[in-house]
């Protein structure tokens, strides 16, 4: 019974309608994740959950929270960051 009361109130933010407004942030934040990764050619292996998590933290706060981190960019730098990661 809980799962289908929470899920009704979650599932209309997931709407694909909704999700469009944000598609100029994945863009742009997609971007600077394939240009970090581009860093790595010819590495014969790449640890990518570092790269994916900043990814989704700089989406996740411009999205949902409104303010920009600048993970993928700052990552030594902000003390945002470091917490999270630890």
């Amino acid at each position: 019974h809980k799962w289908q009361s929470r899920r009704k109130m979650l599932t209309p933010t997931f709407h694909f309608k909704i999700l469009e407004h944000f598609l100029e942030v994945f863009a742009e934040k997609s971007q600077v994740l394939v240009r970090n990764l581009q860093k790595n050619l010819g590495c014969a292996s790449v640890d990518m959950f570092k790269y994916v998590t900043m990814c989704t933290l700089d989406i996740i706060c411009e999205t949902a929270m409104g303010t920009e981190v600048n993970a993928q960019d700052q990552e030594n730098e902000s003390e945002y960051v470091k917490s999270v990661l630890e």
